[in-house]
C-alpha cells in the first residue's frame, strides 16, 4: 500500500522506465522491498528504480503461486527466497492506468496468486 503523497512519485518512475523499454519487470521481495526494471529492445540501455519496505505503508508479501515450472529460476537456485516475487508487464497496458490522478489518498498493488497485477487506487470521497 503506497501512501498518497508518494504515489506520484512513484507512477513518475513508471512514466520514466516506459521510455526506456517495452516491458516492466517488478520484483518484490519483503525484506529487500520493490524494484522496478527496464530494458531497452537493443539492450543498450537499462534503469531501475528501487523502493524499501519503508516507503510502504504496509508492505506484505504475495501469495505463493499454486503451480510451479519445473524450470521455474526461483526454484532451481540454490540460497533463492521462496517470498522474492517476479512479473513482467507491458508498459502498453500499464501507462494508461497510472497516469497522472487527483485526489489520490493511496495505491494499492496486488496479486492473485501470482498471477495478476492489480492496481487499486483509493480516491478522495470514495469509501
Amino acid at each position: 500500500l503506497i501512501q498518497g503523497h508518494s504515489v506520484r512519485p512513484f507512477c513518475a518512475a513508471i512514466g520514466c522506465l516506459s521510455r526506456v523499454g517495452k516491458d516492466l519487470l517488478l520484483e518484490f521481495d519483503a525484506v529487500d522491498g520493490l524494484t522496478l526494471r527496464a530494458l531497452s529492445d537493443s539492450k543498450a540501455v537499462f534503469s531501475s528504480f528501487h523502493y524499501e519496505p519503508s516507503f510502504f505503508l504496509r508492505c506484505t508479501s504475495p501469495p505463493i503461486p499454486r503451480k510451479r515450472k519445473k524450470n521455474d529460476e526461483t526454484s532451481s537456485t540454490p540460497g533463492s527466497s521462496i517470498d522474492r516475487w517476479c512479473i513482467r508487464v507491458a508498459m502498453k497496458s500499464l501507462v494508461p492506468v497510472i497516469r497522472p490522478r487527483k485526489d489520490v489518498m493511496s495505491l494499492k498493488l496486488s496479486s492473485s496468486e501470482g498471477e495478476m497485477l492489480a492496481f487499486e487506487f483509493q480516491i478522495q470521497g470514495q469509501n
